[in-house]
């Protein structure tokens, strides 16, 4: 089953992680207490709800104890920051993600019990929703449609193991095109007998569906 999100929090680094998500076609919450942003989020994320997400009976509304992992895209109100991120761990949200503005505010979101703590740029937000969704996802952007391009660490099934052993393409519906190795060039379009290495970066091209598929199969961490 597929990763549900909630962002909270609809700067342009919220946004931009929304945005990712969703053209990953995931389930995404959006929340931010003023509507005109929520307007803008509307056109984006499955969901979006204008709440004040510092008020533990209006989260517990949304139903946010139903959602895998959540983001506090919050940066300026350290205050609300800090006690967002206390509600939703004390809703049992398996990771919560926090942004912070200075590496003391990082720390107390630590302490506080934050899974992960990021003092981005903008456009670290697609970076981010891509770690989100698979650890191991190093890039991934669209070709056409819902066709993307992704590159991943290849996972320790695949150890020592050819492409044809793996049928990659029969059994996961992707096409691997290439393969990074460290500092050595880039092998595209490898051979069947072509053996998977432990620190290979795969190329592959597939519907996003199947890219996710593959990694809850796989348990790529």
């Amino acid at each position: 089953m597929a990763l549900k999100f909630i962002i909270i929090g609809m700067g342009e680094f919220g946004l931009s992680i929304c945005k990712q998500l969703a053209e990953l076609h995931l389930e995404v919450l959006a929340i931010d207490r003023e509507p005109e942003k929520i307007q803008i989020a509307q056109s984006i994320a499955t969901n979006a709800v204008a709440v004040d997400a510092t008020d533990e009976n209006a989260l517990k509304a949304i139903g946010v104890n139903k959602y895998d992992v959540a983001v506090v895209a919050i940066g300026t109100d350290l205050e609300a920051s800090v006690l967002i991120t206390l509600l939703l761990k004390q809703f049992g949200i398996k990771k919560v993600v926090a942004k912070a503005v200075t590496e003391l505010h990082k720390k107390v979101l630590l302490k506080i019990g934050a899974d992960m703590v990021v003092l981005p740029e903008v456009e670290g937000g697609k970076r981010l929703a891509n770690s989100l969704v698979g650890p191991n996802i190093l890039d991934s952007f669209e070709l056409s449609g819902d066709i993307r391009y992704v590159e991943f660490k290849s996972p320790k099934s695949f150890f020592e193991k050819t492409i044809s052993e793996l049928k990659i393409r029969n059994v996961y519906n992707l096409n691997i095109i290439g393969i990074k190795r460290g500092d050595e060039k880039v092998e595209f379009v490898p051979a069947g007998d072509t053996v998977i290495k432990e620190n290979d970066i795969l190329m592959v091209i597939g519907e996003m569906n199947d890219v996710i598929k593959f990694q809850e199969k796989e348990k790529i961490s």
